[in-house]
């Protein structure tokens, strides 16, 4: 198990006797030095979490010359409502750059492209990722009440296979490519990158880096840890069985944990360890499975921080999410 050479806090040694760096939250600007010169400065984050679009849909230039295309379709399907992105573009890329997908969280039941956790304008933080010269997509997809699982799913492969198709259009290296999911959209981010070659027709390169900050990895101990009634009740819908026990195939299949592979990418877990939402044991878990698989992996558990890594006060929430920033950047630079 790797962990980030730069966080200069304790390895934790966790029951799972596992090396993963802890690091306290309030004091993570000496810990990471990355090599992206990715800056967190000037960044809005709330005491709470953000449920709603804070802006109009509207074309937008941000600093460093970064702009955004909104709601493009990538995909109608039959019955649906047509399914959108955004991408934010380095200014004046040479060449093609590595791409960054993010997939949002919110239960498969609600949340947005431009939001996310306790960013107050998370827009502008995809842009800073822009801004280091990745191109960045945050997609939309169907929601529970509209589809049921692996609709969710076909959806983010389809946006990955749109992206990869049009790669000259936005200046993409398709082979250079990161999935990155928050909560619910870390299951369906995670499911993307390490069960890459679910078609025979497939051709396209598979994600190098997969990121998840507090993830679903296991529906099968998720649904029995009766303390996380929230998630347990959205997992339920979300896999067609609001009403009663899910079947073993249903959740195996969607638990990313089982479809771990000799090929899959470098890891990053991102988890709090006073999460309330979903359980920190998940993304302890996951690593475990991708150690036994020999997987480049990090984990990162931050202490006293819930779901979103909110903490205790908008200081802690603040600093909490910094520090998740700055490592998810460190390890995109490393490993795409």
């Amino acid at each position: 198990m790797n962990f980030i050479k730069s966080c200069r806090c304790l390895s934790y040694a966790t029951m799972i006797g596992l090396p993963v760096v802890c690091c306290p939250a309030l004091t993570y600007a000496s810990q990471f030095s990355t090599s992206t010169a990715f800056s967190t400065q000037g960044i809005g984050v709330a005491s709470k979490v953000q449920l709603t679009v804070q802006e109009v849909s509207s074309p937008r230039t941000f600093t460093h010359g970064v702009t955004r295309l909104t709601d493009i379709v990538y995909a109608t399907p039959d019955g649906h409502r047509p399914l959108t992105l955004d991408l934010y573009l380095p200014q004046r890329p040479v060449g093609h750059r590595p791409l960054i997908v993010y997939v949002h969280g919110g239960g498969w039941s609600s949340g947005h492209s431009r939001v996310a956790g306790a960013f107050e304008d998370f827009p502008a933080v995809l842009a800073r990722f822009a801004a280091q010269g990745y191109v960045v997509a945050s997609l939309n997809y169907r929601l529970s009440a509209e589809a049921a699982f692996p609709s969710a799913l076909e959806d983010v492969r389809t946006a990955v296979e749109w992206l990869q198709e049009r790669h000259r259009d936005y200046g993409v290296d398709p082979s250079r490519m990161a999935i990155w999911g928050s909560s619910a959209g870390s299951q369906l981010a995670a499911l993307a990158a390490l069960d890459c070659n679910h078609s025979a027709n497939r051709t396209a390169p598979c994600a190098k880096v997969l990121i998840s900050w507090f993830g679903i990895f296991d529906f099968s101990t998720l649904v029995k840890d009766l303390r996380f009634a929230a998630i347990i009740q959205a997992s339920r819908r979300y896999l067609h069985c609001p009403d009663g026990p899910c079947a073993a195939a249903t959740l195996n299949a969607a638990s990313p944990i089982n479809h771990i592979g000799k090929s899959a990418p470098s890891v990053l877990l991102i988890h709090g360890m006073a999460d309330q939402v979903v359980p920190s044991q998940q993304s302890e878990a996951m690593a475990q499975a991708l150690q036994r698989q020999g997987v480049q992996a990090t984990l990162l558990l931050l202490p006293d921080v819930s779901h979103s890594f909110v903490g205790k006060d908008q200081i802690a929430t603040r600093a909490a999410n910094y520090a998740a920033l700055e490592a998810t950047a460190q390890f995109l630079g490393e490993h795409l």
